[in-house]
């Protein structure tokens, strides 16, 4: 029994709060200065659904492509973002230089065998005179 004095005290002391609370800002929305806004009529239209949106895409398989000799890029044998094929010629290296090494390298090879060929002449030669000077010829 106390409680529900209790409960009936406290529910007529807040609404007793509530009602000022109320009154006041009644008065406070009459003293504040009235706001323009703009009015316009529905107009029921299809609206198209597009968005634009800024992207960046990477390919689903792609390879990085490095250089294993060091040498000027003569050609370009591939357009960007086309497809490929294994063993298709992607560049076309510049050649002088290598052809040059190569060319450089074959006259020394020339060279030690035209050397080696003397020398074995010259080693004949030699033999054959030490045969002839020889005391044990018989």
């Amino acid at each position: 029994m106390r409680f529900a004095r209790l409960a009936a005290a406290a529910t007529i002391l807040l609404t007793a709060c509530g009602s000022e609370k109320k009154q006041g800002k009644g008065e406070a929305d009459r003293l504040a200065p009235e706001v323009s806004v703009v009015v316009t009529p529905v107009v029921q239209k299809t609206v198209p659904l597009i968005t634009e949106l800024t992207a960046r895409t990477d390919a689903t398989e792609s390879v990085e492509i490095r250089a294993r000799v060091k040498a000027f890029l003569k050609e370009q044998s591939y357009s960007e973002g086309t497809m490929v094929k294994a063993g298709q010629v992607l560049f076309t290296l510049d050649s002088r230089e290598y052809d040059a090494q190569r060319i450089q390298a074959k006259a020394q090879q020339a060279k030690a065998q035209a050397d080696l060929a003397q020398a074995r002449e010259k080693s004949t030669v030699e033999t054959a005179q030490a045969n002839l000077q020889s005391p044990w010829r018989s």
